[in-house]
């Protein structure tokens, strides 16, 4: 998903709306997990209206969004599986990351021979 340039080119909602659509979520399912209505998802996405910060919130984690999409947007965000990585790291808890460790440990020795 190529998040930054729609969020340069439509702002805060195309940077919503191509999130919501990689995830292949419906307008009406994001609206349920973020506990809004799908009529005021639609006027942040299309007409640019602009979410409360809590609602803000609500949508940057349920999209799994970093947060520096929306600060720093003149970054490049290419590396999506790295990042969808990351977030799924911070769901686990120290065995499952002691396990992961051991996988990449394992793959990278395997990668030097």
């Amino acid at each position: 998903m190529k998040v930054t340039n729609e969020f340069a080119v439509h702002g805060l909602g195309g940077l919503i709306k191509a999130a919501r659509l990689d995830k292949k979520l419906t307008r009406e399912e994001l609206s349920e997990r973020v506990d809004t209505g799908s009529r005021h998802l639609m006027g942040i996405e299309n007409k640019n209206k602009t979410p409360s910060f809590d609602l803000l919130f609500r949508l940057i984690r349920a999209l799994e969004l970093p947060a520096d999409r929306l600060f720093y947007p003149e970054m490049d965000m290419d590396s999506s599986e790295a990042e969808q990585l990351v977030h799924m790291i911070y769901r686990c808890d120290g065995r499952e990351i002691r396990a992961i460790m051991a996988l990449v440990e394992s793959l990278l020795n395997e990668k030097e021979v």
